[in-house]
């Protein structure tokens, strides 16, 4: 068999041997290179979604209306949601921020007391 390096002008064989030694490098480092922990690495891809469900639980826990001179405000971000929305529509989710939202139900004992407060 011939070598077909013998063959080769003083340049290849200069480029050969800097591809040789560089590629050998690379082996070296990539085996050095540490891999990251998987327990690691599965805290953090779920890290988001772990405190994007955790806003939305907040969300989804129903608040009640606060009610102030026959106008109705959202209990999360204070704004007045029409009389429309809660009488007719009975919307269940405050428009502007996506609160869940639960009318005051009124306890069957106020009428009695209504005098008293």
């Amino acid at each position: 068999m011939s070598n077909p390096a013998a063959k080769w002008n003083l340049f290849d064989s200069f480029l050969y041997k800097v591809e040789c030694i560089i590629t050998k490098l690379l082996v070296d480092f990539k085996k050095n290179e540490k891999t990251p922990d998987p327990e690691e690495m599965i805290i953090a891809a779920t890290k988001y979604l772990k405190d994007e469900n955790d806003q939305l639980k907040r969300k989804e826990y129903p608040g009640t209306l606060k009610s102030e001179n026959g106008k109705y405000f959202c209990p999360d971000c204070q704004t007045e949601i029409p009389d429309l929305f809660i009488d007719e529509y009975h919307t269940k989710y405050c428009p502007e921020c996506g609160k869940r939202i639960m009318p005051a139900i009124p306890s069957p004992y106020a009428a009695l007391y209504k005098d008293y407060t």
